[in-house]
């Protein structure tokens, strides 16, 4: 099975599904089946009864994963859709944004978008 080059806190434009078009910050990864949880992305209602975690009940949103296919990483630098070019020098492993050549581990601020 081939490695997810998308990482947590990584920025990411959805390119299929019902939210296509929306861009997102990666909150968890489950790499064993090739998904992503993205904020905002793919929430679901679910009808709650009352409970010690949810005391009113009601409806609530759950974030459910997306598949990493339908992902597409967006350069913190440039604010571009690119791909990933992993290069590899002793030892260390960097993302390298394939369009302005910056490293990719420059984290975006949480209000950017």
């Amino acid at each position: 099975m081939k490695n997810i080059k998308i990482k947590i806190s990584d920025l990411v434009f959805v390119k299929a599904g019902k939210d296509k078009g929306k861009i997102g910050q990666v909150i968890k990864i489950f790499p064993a089946v090739r998904k992503a949880e993205v904020q905002g992305v793919n929430t679901l209602k679910k009808n709650a009864k009352p409970s010690k975690k949810y005391p009113k009940g009601g409806i609530i949103d759950i974030s459910h994963p997306i598949d990493a296919s339908n992902l597409a990483l967006v350069c913190p630098s440039c604010r571009k859709i690119t791909k990933i070019k992993i290069e590899r020098s002793n030892k260390k492993v960097t993302r390298i944004c394939q369009k302005c050549q910056a490293d990719l581990s420059i984290k975006p601020k949480p209000n950017d978008k």
